[in-house]
C-alpha cells in the first residue's frame, strides 16, 4: 500500500483493507455495525489517508504461516471444523491429493443429500457434466442451428487423404471452414478469407452429431469453426447455403476480406 496518505490507491490495496475488516470481525475485534461503517469506508475510499481510516485500531496485519500437509503412498483426511491458513502448502508422494474446503454442518449434509438423491436422473447427470466441463457454454450469434455458438463435437470424418477426426482439423490452431457438402458455391464464398481459414472439404462418417446440451442432431451441411473449437456459422443439411451469413461470420471473427 503506498505510503503517501494522498496518493490513489489501487484495488489490490481496498481488496487488502477489506480482508483484514473481515478478519478482525471474524475474531471478535469490531462488531457487525462496525464491520459495515469500515467497510463503506473502506470501498469508497479513493487515497491511502482515508483508506487506513477504515482500518484505525485494528491489529496489526499477521503476515500468517505456512502450514504444510504431507502424504506418502496414502492419504490425509481432515474432519472438523479448522480454520484454513493463509498459505496452505499440500505435497503427496505416489498418490493424489483433494482439498475440499466446505463448512461442516447439517445445511452441508443437506445439500449432499439433495444432490445425491438428483444425480440419478440421467438429465441432471448431463447437465451437470455440461456446466462442470463448460460444454453446456453457447456464445451468441451465428444463426439458429442447434451448433451455432456451441463447441463442435468431435465427429469422424472421411477427407481425400483420409480418415480423421474433428478436432484434428483444429491442431494447427486456425480457423477451420469445414465443407461436408462438397459445395463449391461455399469455397468462392470464402475466397477472400483463404489465407486465414483453413477450408476443409470431408464427409461426416456419421448421420446424426450427438451435442452436448442440445441433444442428437443431423450431421451438418458446413461449419466454421473457431481455433477454440466453438461453431461461428453452421448450415443444415437441407436447402441452399447462406453464404451471406457465412461472409458476416468470416468478417465477425476473422476480419474483412484483405483488398489487393
Amino acid at each position: 500500500m503506498p505510503k503517501n496518505p494522498l496518493r490513489l490507491i489501487r484495488d489490490d490495496d481496498r481488496d487488502t483493507a477489506v480482508e483484514r475488516l473481515r478478519d478482525a470481525y471474524a475474531e471478535g475485534h469490531i462488531t457487525h455495525e462496525e464491520l459495515d461503517g469500515r467497510l463503506g469506508r473502506a470501498l469508497t475510499a479513493r487515497t491511502r489517508g482515508e483508506l487506513l481510516s477504515s482500518l484505525d485500531s485494528l491489529p496489526e496485519a499477521d503476515a500468517g504461516t505456512t502450514s504444510t500437509i504431507s502424504a506418502a503412498a496414502g492419504r490425509i483426511q481432515r474432519r472438523g471444523a479448522w480454520r484454513v491458513p493463509r498459505s496452505l502448502k499440500v505435497a503427496s508422494a505416489f498418490g493424489r491429493v483433494h482439498v475440499a474446503l466446505a463448512r461442516p454442518g447439517a445445511q452441508t449434509d443437506a445439500l449432499r443429500d439433495v444432490f445425491s438423491s438428483l444425480m440419478v436422473f440421467d438429465e441432471v447427470n448431463g447437465y451437470l457434466r455440461g456446466m462442470i466441463t463448460g460444454l453446456d457454454i453457447r456464445y451468441p450469434g451465428g444463426g439458429d442451428h442447434p451448433l451455432a455458438g456451441r463447441r463442435v463435437p468431435d465427429a469422424d470424418l472421411k477427407t481425400p487423404d483420409g480418415a480423421t477426426r474433428v478436432y484434428e482439423l483444429l491442431h494447427a490452431a486456425r480457423p477451420v471452414l469445414l465443407d461436408l457438402r462438397g459445395s463449391a458455391e461455399l469455397a468462392a464464398a470464402a475466397e477472400g478469407w483463404a489465407g486465414r481459414v483453413d477450408i476443409v472439404e470431408a464427409r461426416s462418417e456419421d448421420d446424426n452429431w450427438t451435442v452436448p446440451a442440445a441433444g442428437e442432431i443431423p450431421a451438418p451441411a458446413a461449419l466454421l469453426i473457431r481455433p477454440d473449437g466453438h461453431v461461428a456459422w453452421a448450415a443444415g443439411p437441407g436447402g441452399a447455403l447462406d453464404t451471406s451469413a457465412l461472409r458476416t461470420a468470416l468478417t465477425t471473427w476473422f476480419g474483412p476480406v484483405l483488398q489487393g
